[in-house]
This record gives structure tokens, sequence and C-alpha cells, in this order.
């Protein structure tokens, strides 16, 4: 859990014109950048003085499960915080999630805990697990859980989501909001190891936050405003992608068992490179590719 050279990234260009304020830190953040504290002229093991003096932290709490790095509050993450009296009336400007969520087994509770103790007009910050980090902890996370979570009526807006694959510190992939009805989906597309930024602005209290899937959502409500005709599935907006699924299922069932097995791996690997190479990972139409340096410089 910490702050490495993407995490300082994204808080400089989401600081730029306002800084953290009164700021919470899931687990104690450590400080895993090159960044010498001019105060003292040494590296420091955690981030509270980089948050401090770079960033606009004018106090810095965290909250743990366990004592054994020194968090400000020993709270468990997978319970409800509004039980534990020391925190109960708390409220910050920034809450930071750099590393930790991926680790808590009850993921609902602790996002609902962060929006609670989120002031109005504050904002919540995650720098998180995106794709191949299998095994690391027990959950890795897409923008379709952050694009529903901080939902307008979950209470939040201005939601800005970034992959940002973990060996390139000079590239971001934006993530814009799908249509109703489509799918911020990357499976099967090579995508790298890498992580998922994230912060939202909250707007208002909401007392009990839900989520739903947003392409489930939009057939739901397409379904449900035909009141006076029963609804037809050729005009449900997955179908275009149902029938294709069929085409392809079909041609899979009758074509692969003709072919021997260790042609069948050849021809995938020859398709994943060709497919590599004309269509990259991150050509989606939801996709924008941004330069960090020049997206922090217009900030």
């Amino acid at each position: 859990m910490g702050l490495d050279f993407h995490a300082k990234s994204f808080l400089t260009y989401i600081t730029k014109s306002k800084g953290l304020g009164t700021t919470l830190t899931l687990g104690r953040q450590g400080d895993h950048t090159d960044w010498i504290n001019p105060e003292t002229g040494t590296t420091e093991i955690y981030c509270e003085p980089m948050l401090h003096q770079l960033f606009g932290a004018t106090n810095v709490e965290s909250v743990d499960a366990s004592d054994y790095e020194g968090a400000t509050y020993i709270q468990d993450l997978n319970e409800k915080w509004e039980s534990f009296s020391d925190m109960v009336d708390n409220k910050y400007s920034s809450i930071l999630d750099f590393g930790t969520l991926e680790h808590v087994f009850n993921v609902p509770q602790a996002l609902r805990s962060m929006c609670a103790f989120c002031e109005v007009g504050g904002r919540i910050i995650h720098v998180q697990c995106h794709s191949d980090f299998c095994g690391h902890g027990f959950w890795q996370f897409s923008a379709e859980l952050f694009f529903s979570w901080y939902s307008e009526s979950n209470g939040f807006s201005n939601v800005e989501i970034f992959i940002a694959p973990l060996l390139d510190p000079y590239s971001w992939y934006r993530c814009l909001r799908p249509e109703a009805g489509r799918r911020s989906e990357l499976s099967t597309r090579n995508v790298p190891c890498s992580y998922i930024l994230v912060v939202a602005h909250k707007t208002r209290d909401v007392p009990n936050p839900k989520s739903q899937q947003s392409d489930y959502v939009a057939l739901w409500e397409q379904s449900n405003s035909s009141i006076n005709k029963p609804f037809n599935a050729s005009e449900s907006i997955m179908q275009p992608r149902l029938l294709l699924r069929g085409i392809l299922r079909k041609l899979r069932t009758k074509v692969a068992p003709l072919l021997p097995y260790e042609v069948k791996l050849v021809c995938e690997s020859i398709y994943i490179a060709l497919r590599g190479i004309i269509s990259p990972w991150w050509d989606k139409p939801y996709i924008v590719k941004e330069k960090v340096r020049f997206l922090i410089e217009k900030s």
C-alpha cells in the first residue's frame, strides 16, 4: 500500500486547482517514490509529509484493521465505520485508497463507508488494481464498477477514470462513460498489467447508495418502457451482440472438432498476435490515450 510514480502523478493532476485538505487514507500509505523531504533531507517511510508539502493536505489520518503500521484509527474495513465511536463524527475532504481496497473482502461495505465519511464537496481517490494482478489481493477492478457506483443517484459527479499501464509512466488511457447499453469491456484484448486511477467528487449525501451494472439497467428500462406492447427481444440493445456470439459459437462448434489440438493452438496464437498489431487493447471508442505530462500541464 502506498504512493508510487503513478499515484504521485495522479495527485499532481487532481490537486493543481484544489489541495487535499483534511485527508483519510485507507491503511497507512507508504512512500514508494524517490521524493526527498526538504525539511529532513531524507526519504520517508510513510506518505504523510509528502501529502502535506506537495498536495495541500491540512491533516492526514489513516484507518486500518491492525495497528502494525501505526494507523490513526483501528477499524476493520469490512465492517461499518459508524460503529466505531472515535470516527463517527469525522468527515474528510479527501479519502485515498492507494492499493488497499483489493485486500478487503467486503468491498461494498468499504465503498459505502468511504461515501459516508467523505464530506459534500470532497473527493474519493483510488489507485487500484485493474489488470494482471491476479493473486495480489482478493479483487481487480473495472471502470464499470466505479462509473456505476460514483453515479449522480449516489451523490457523485465529475468522475474521471484512467487506465495506467504499470511500467509506462508517460501514458494514461482515459475511460469515457459508455453509452446506455454498452460495456466498458476489455476482455481478451491483451490488456497490460495496469492500475485504474479514479477520482469522484461528492455533491450530496445519499443514505443508502446502491449500484447495478449499467448495460443491464439500460436493458431493463427499455423493456419497462414498452408498457402497451410485449417486449420484443429483437429490439433489445444487446441483441446484435447476442446474435454475433451465437454465430461465432456455432462456427466454433462445427469447425473446432475437425482441427488437431496443436493446430488450434497455433491458430489461436496467430489470431491473438495479429489482433494485437491491427487493433491494440485501447483501440475502443470509450478509451482515449493521454500523455501524462500534457494532462498535468493543462489541468
